[in-house]
């Protein structure tokens, strides 16, 4: 199914009526990396509801999951790591 999109002889949105996958279960792995991304971007300070609104489409229990999930490295001014 995936492969088929990625070897270009279909298209997502071919892959998403014939299979009858949900858009959600087909993008989930983009909006994962995306999310992780972003908290990692801002350190870990950013909230699942931000999160929600930054990446369209990811739910709020979604992003709280991502948010405690990815290691973030939060520096003090000092520059000495925590």
């Amino acid at each position: 199914m995936i492969l088929s999109v990625l070897a270009g002889q279909k298209s997502a949105q071919e892959v998403i009526e014939q299979e009858q996958v949900s858009r959600t279960f087909y993008y989930q792995p983009l909006l994962t990396a995306r999310a992780e991304l972003l908290v990692r971007q801002l350190n870990g300070l950013i909230g699942a509801a931000a999160l929600t609104h930054a990446v369209i489409g990811l739910s709020r229990r979604e992003a709280a999951r991502i948010k405690c999930a990815t290691p973030t490295l939060i520096a003090s001014a000092s520059g000495k790591r925590r």
